[in-house]
């Protein structure tokens, strides 16, 4: 429960980034390991699917939390994913052609930055693949897509905000 709550606070002050303001960030506190009682001091690893337009926004908010690390990338559009990194100087983070390939990651939680028309299929496959999920305004293009997304984040337990 704790680490939705990091996830829940680390979405709530992205999207106030994105939109163009903030509103009291609250610091993501460190989980403790429930066996040990030791503190965890694990960043939050973050892919990016789809690196367009939007996408800087994603990087530039995620790059201001310290507890974040952005690990990956993917864009259909081959070599783009890693122009993207390059540009914010993320040297380490991988580069991929299809967020499948991403989502094979060990991942906490993606930003879904596609074509509309592929908002429901990667939301889908990034639940599945057990990530929590903030995705691009539309959610989707279709009633159907809206409900199938819906069910995924249910049937995951992880989070998915639009």
């Amino acid at each position: 429960m704790e680490c939705h709550r990091e996830i829940i606070n680390l979405f709530i002050s992205l999207n106030h980034d994105i939109i163009g303001f903030r509103i009291g960030f609250m610091p993501i506190p460190n989980m403790t390991d429930i066996r040990t009682g030791d503190m965890i001091m694990n960043n939050l690893r973050i892919g990016i699917i789809g690196t367009g337009g939007i996408a800087h926004a994603h990087a530039r908010a995620y790059l201001a939390i310290p507890e974040v690390t952005i690990v990956g990338g993917a864009d259909i559009v081959p070599a783009k994913a890693r122009a993207f990194l390059d540009e914010f100087n993320l040297t380490d983070a991988l580069a991929f052609d299809s967020h499948e390939d991403l989502l094979k990651m060990e991942l906490d939680a993606v930003s879904v930055c596609t074509y509309n028309s592929t908002h429901a299929l990667c939301v889908v496959d990034a639940l599945a693949a057990g990530c929590h999920v903030l995705c691009e305004k539309p959610m989707s293009i279709s009633l159907a897509e809206a409900v199938d997304m819906t069910r995924a984040e249910k049937k995951s337990g992880k989070i998915l905000t639009i």
